[in-house]
């Protein structure tokens, strides 16, 4: 009876073991790719040791001559006799682990080739005093800026900078398809009471000025 309970036990801690390796070489093999999948064959090595393992546990003689006592044998003592394995499955794990190790799971980059068309687009904006009209809601500015934001979100493919003038043109964003900086950039755009005391601007013909 004793003998049968330290045979299962010993196969359900080789089997845990052995699970426990393959658990984290599907996982690896899920996310990287081995450079040196041949180590991983040596696991196989791992079967006849552990079959001399539980040769060797099944030739000792104390668990036979124990067996008449066993249901004189503390509790403890019981406990320990099931975790008698644990080490070598342990070494089992580990074992795979090296394994695992020495395969070389290396992460890879995909490179794709992706072609677009595009053309390049520069936006004048116009950020004069005459822009903080209320004709348009909230104002003229804001409204423009909302006009701008469609209109980027429309060309995807397009490398577009922006251009504000007032006073005097200056460019805002160089070209880009960063589209999410030059909207950032649209937003920040905002006429400065220094430039109110202008009158407005001159015109979008100096806010082309930079683009030629």
């Amino acid at each position: 009876m004793k003998r049968g309970l330290d045979t299962w036990v010993m196969i359900a801690w080789s089997v845990a073991a052995v699970a426990a390796g393959v658990v984290v070489w599907y996982i690896t093999k899920e996310r990287f790719e081995f450079a040196q999948p041949k180590f991983l064959w040596a696991a196989l090595l791992l079967v006849p040791v552990i079959a001399l393992y539980w040769w060797r546990e099944q030739r000792r003689g104390s668990s036979s001559r124990l067996s008449v006592l066993a249901r004189h044998v503390p509790d403890r003592i019981r406990v320990r006799a099931i975790l008698r394995p644990l080490p070598f499955a342990a070494a089992i794990t580990g074992c795979c682990l090296l394994l695992i190790a020495l395969a070389r799971p290396q992460s890879h980059d995909s490179e794709e080739n992706i072609h677009r068309e595009g053309i390049d687009i520069m936006v004048a904006l116009d950020i004069s005093a005459s822009m903080l009209a209320k004709d348009l809601r909230p104002d003229r500015l804001e409204a423009s800026k909302r006009v701008a934001m469609d209109f980027i979100d429309g060309r995807p493919n397009d490398r577009i900078g922006l251009v504000v003038y007032e006073g005097e043109a200056f460019t805002q964003c160089p070209l880009t398809t960063d589209h999410r900086v030059l909207k950032e950039l649209f937003n920040n755009a905002r006429s400065g009471p220094d430039r109110a005391r202008h009158g407005g601007g001159h015109g979008i013909g100096d806010g082309a000025e930079p683009v030629a």
